[in-house]
């Protein structure tokens, strides 16, 4: 039975996790706009992992032209431009 509440407590905790992503709008697209580092840059290609439905990692093209491969979307230097 412990176990049963242990599975089911790990997978609220999953889902809970994604929505707060979703809620907190890291959710990318290509084209978004994203600091790396503090240095502003746009989404240029998704990969999709087979354990998440959304991207879990991201092409960057920096301002300065600078290429970065797959990014984790969960890494705490990618994030959303605010202007």
């Amino acid at each position: 039975m412990s176990d049963k509440v242990d599975a089911t407590i790990k997978r609220i905790g999953g889902a809970l996790g994604r929505l707060k992503d979703v809620a907190q709008g890291r959710v990318y697209v290509v084209g978004t706009k994203v600091t790396y580092d503090g240095k502003f840059g746009v989404v240029t290609k998704l990969h999709k992992g087979s354990e998440d439905p959304t991207a879990s990692t991201v092409d960057i093209r920096l301002e300065d032209g600078t290429k970065i491969d797959k990014v984790s979307v969960a890494s705490v230097a990618l994030q959303l431009f605010r202007q």
